[in-house]
């Protein structure tokens, strides 16, 4: 049997669907080493109080203990996020308190990367996607505190 030179679409998307078969569990690993990897940076540059455990090789706990301030926060908050790795569906699954976010893994041709929506992202973008809400809830945030994109696109925080 010869190989088509020439694949039509139902071969192209054959060939995307085993090459997330294949793949998918790379993604899960570099995903999980972001969100590892960020996680130890917010407790380098922020708070230690945050425990990343990963529970098993596909799930990964994220949980961190706000301290009252007396300010703008009354008392503890605990803020946290169950990551999981669904090989079956080439998907990844963020849990809050407050609901679910479910992010596909996709390919094209060559290669396999993290969906939001339709929208290709890359390992860091999903990494601060999922973190963001658990290392920088919205309760914490100064109130005098403006976000801005800057030239080029650069965010920044300003007072």
């Amino acid at each position: 049997m010869s190989e088509n030179v020439n694949p039509n679409w139902v071969d192209r998307k054959a060939q995307r669907e085993a090459l997330v078969t294949a793949k998918s569990g790379d993604v899960w690993n570099d995903i999980r080493a972001a969100l590892q990897g960020a996680c130890a940076s917010f407790k380098k540059h922020y708070d230690e109080d945050l425990t990343c455990k990963l529970e098993n090789g596909k799930s990964i706990r994220i949980e961190r203990t706000i301290r009252t301030d007396r300010k703008r926060i009354l008392q503890d908050l605990i803020v946290d996020v169950l990551v999981q790795f669904d090989s079956e569906l080439a998907a990844i699954t963020a849990t809050y308190q407050s609901g679910a976010v479910t992010f596909a893994i996709g390919s094209d041709q060559e290669s396999v990367f993290p969906l939001e929506g339709q929208e290709r992202k890359t390992i860091d973008q999903l990494s601060e996607r999922i973190l963001r809400a658990v290392l920088f809830p919205p309760q914490q945030q100064p109130h005098r505190a403006q976000h801005y994109t800057g030239p080029g696109g650069s965010e920044s925080w300003m007072a």
